[in-house]
């Protein structure tokens, strides 16, 4: 029995394709023990064309082309995870305690808060005296 390869594929199928790389300069070092660069890369999407020349993957990024000669090692891989939604802001803003200057905790005090959102002492006699 023949084992299926990338050949095999259909559009459509989510892969994984480790590839040689085709942007590095003529005569560049390769292999990162001495200081090249990796000589393969890695493309991930779904499959779009398949034949002999190579296929076509759809990834995040664009389109790639894989020639055939290209194609180190090839897998299909589960569908990719739901994209989770962008995080709701906080009711009233990120800087709702800090409004007007004052800490929100502390009102009516004196609170020796800079802009830079750290504690550099307080002046108003509610902590430990850092003055010394």
């Amino acid at each position: 029995m023949r084992r299926a390869t990338w050949r095999d594929w259909t559009p459509g199928t989510r892969v994984v394709v480790r590839r040689l790389r085709d942007d590095l300069p003529a005569g560049a070092p390769t292999g990162t023990l001495h200081g090249g660069e990796p000589p393969f890369t890695d493309v991930l999407g779904d499959v779009l064309a398949v034949d002999d020349a190579g296929l076509t993957v759809r990834t995040r990024r664009g389109d790639v082309h894989v020639p055939a000669a290209a194609v180190v090692r090839a897998k299909t891989v589960p569908p990719a995870p739901p994209r989770r939604a962008p995080r709701a802001a906080a009711p009233g803003g990120a800087d709702a305690r800090h409004e007007g200057g004052a800490d929100a905790r502390h009102e009516g005090g004196a609170d020796a808060r800079h802009d830079d959102g750290h504690d550099h002492g307080r002046t108003d006699g509610d902590g430990p005296d850092r003055s010394a």
